[in-house]
């Protein structure tokens, strides 16, 4: 969260912690101010009009965030689960031996010495693979190279 707009703490950090939450793969972010700071006597640095509060209210809306009644919002501590591999098959269309990287369904893989590759139980080398084989490969979504290949987390010949 961002805190309050309070002595040494005006409306312009809540904004900026706003833009940096969105960072976060879940953001969010809450604030309170103190309603002293909407008197028209006062005039700190963290002073606000109620047109200043307005706008920082679109700002933040601007970014993307919704304000919500936290009574009706349900927060949940259970991390989410792991992705769900996706599985391609057909048959090796390219293949490179060097960089460790092959083509199936339109798809180009990469892989490592942690991917597993097996011919029915047997574990195999990459090697061991050719163009025309039928495959099955199992990949973590999200998990790219620099080039944009997915990685193979399984090769089942």
């Amino acid at each position: 969260g961002a805190g309050s707009i309070e002595f040494n703490h005006p409306a312009s950090t809540v904004l900026e912690v706003a833009r940096a939450n969105r960072a976060l793969r879940c953001p969010w972010m809450s604030f309170f101010t103190h309603p002293y700071l909407l008197d028209p006597t006062y005039d700190g640095i963290e002073a606000l009009s109620p047109q200043q509060l307005a706008q920082l209210f679109r700002d933040i809306k601007a970014l993307g965030y919704r304000f919500v009644d936290p009574l009706t919002v349900f927060v949940s501590t259970t991390p989410p689960p792991p992705p769900t591999p996706n599985t391609y098959a057909g048959s090796i269309s390219a293949i490179d031996y060097k960089a460790l990287t092959f083509s199936v369904a339109g798809q180009t893989f990469w892989t490592d010495n942690k991917t597993d590759i097996r011919l029915g139980n047997k574990k195999i080398k990459f090697s061991q693979l050719s163009l025309n084989d039928q495959i099955t490969v199992t990949i973590t979504p999200n998990k790219l190279d620099k080039n944009g290949y997915m990685y193979a987390d399984k090769i089942s010949k």
